[in-house]
C-alpha cells in the first residue's frame, strides 16, 4: 500500500514539474515573440521617420511625372543608400512607390529583393544604379 502511494506522489510530482517546464517554455517563447514584433515596429517607424524627413514629396511627384532627375534626387538617393547600408542587418530595402489606379511606379528603391522576388524586378525606374 505504501508503495502505491509513493508511486502516486512521484507521478504527481513529475506531472507538475512537466507542466511547469512547458508553461515556462511557452511563456518565454511568447515574450520573445512580442519583443521581436515590437523591435520590428520600432525599426519600421524609424525608417519611415528618416525617409519622411529626407524625401520631399513634391519633388518626388515631379520626378515621377517629368521622368527627370537632378542633384537633389541623387543626394536623397545617396542618403537613403547610406542609411540602408548602415542598417543592413535590420533594414533590407527602402522604396517609395507611387500608385495609380492601374500601376505602381518606384520613385526610389534601395536594397535587394529576396531571391524568390527577383522575377518581379520589371518596373520602370527613374535612376538606374
Amino acid at each position: 500500500m505504501a508503495f502505491t502511494i509513493q508511486k502516486r506522489v512521484c507521478f504527481s510530482a513529475v506531472v507538475i514539474m512537466v507542466a511547469f517546464v512547458l508553461t515556462s517554455f511557452l511563456s518565454v517563447v511568447y515574450c520573445v515573440r512580442i519583443l521581436y514584433e515590437n523591435f520590428r515596429k520600432e525599426i519600421a517607424n524609424s525608417v519611415i521617420s528618416f525617409a519622411s524627413l529626407t524625401i520631399n514629396p513634391d519633388d518626388a511627384k515631379d520626378y515621377l511625372t517629368l521622368r527627370t532627375t537632378d542633384e537633389a534626387y541623387i543626394s536623397v538617393l545617396q542618403s537613403l543608400k547610406k542609411y540602408q547600408s548602415e542598417n543592413a542587418t535590420t533594414v533590407k530595402r527602402i522604396s517609395l512607390v507611387s500608385f495609380t489606379s492601374t500601376t505602381g511606379n518606384y520613385i526610389y528603391f534601395i536594397g535587394r529583393l529576396h531571391e524568390s522576388q527577383s522575377y518581379q524586378r520589371k518596373w520602370r525606374t527613374l535612376y538606374w544604379v
